[in-house]
């Protein structure tokens, strides 16, 4: 799609996947002043949306993302209003761990570099949602 008629996140039509799969069209809608607090219709921002793709993606690509988005001054504690309300982006990723490893066991370290990421970069590992539930939960 032409870049001056892709949708970005936020916008209807915009699509996940496209970010993942070509992470500098991210690099330019960041650079060209993407609003990082913007939520979807789930509730959730860029960053806890990227975290929940874990499940679906390579890890390679997922740390891209989110090493774009933080570099930007994404906020690492963000709290969604999806589902779960007052889930961070690290309890998405939390969310989706046990399904990766189930499925693809072979993946694992991958996903755990995913949280390394996150906690390094200042994620609240005792943060709780709405319920009282935390990421290691």
């Amino acid at each position: 799609m032409p870049r001056a008629k892709r949708p970005k996140f936020g916008d209807p039509g915009f699509h996940l996947d496209l970010y993942i799969a070509f992470p500098d069209d991210l690099a330019e809608d960041i650079a060209s002043g993407l609003d990082l607090t913007t939520k979807d219709v789930l509730g959730d921002t860029l960053l806890e949306r990227i975290c929940a793709a874990a499940i679906v993606f390579e890890s390679a690509a997922i740390a891209r993302c989110l090493t774009l988005l933080l570099d930007a001054g994404a906020d690492v504690n963000a709290r969604g209003d999806g589902m779960i309300k007052g889930m961070t982006p690290l309890m998405q990723l939390a969310g989706s761990y046990k399904r990766i490893v189930e499925k693809r066991p072979h993946l694992e370290d991958d996903v755990l570099d995913l949280f390394d990421l996150l906690i390094e970069r200042g994620a609240d590992i005792e943060a709780k949602t709405d319920k009282g539930k935390t990421a290691l939960d």
